[in-house]
């Protein structure tokens, strides 16, 4: 039984990455999406003041 001890940690070590990579892009693509409208919206108050 001890031999197998590792193979769960490791899984657990995989999916823990795997978990955290995904909810930093996800995290970075929300943000991305926010700036790139936070820019279009700037451009359209700017070419109505002009």
């Amino acid at each position: 039984m001890p031999q197998m001890s590792p193979l769960p940690w490791t899984l657990l070590c995989i999916l823990t990455l795997v978990s955290l990579i995904s909810i930093s892009s996800i995290i970075y693509f929300s943000t991305q999406q926010s700036t790139y409208h936070s820019i279009l919206n700037m451009k359209h108050k700017l070419s109505f003041k002009w």
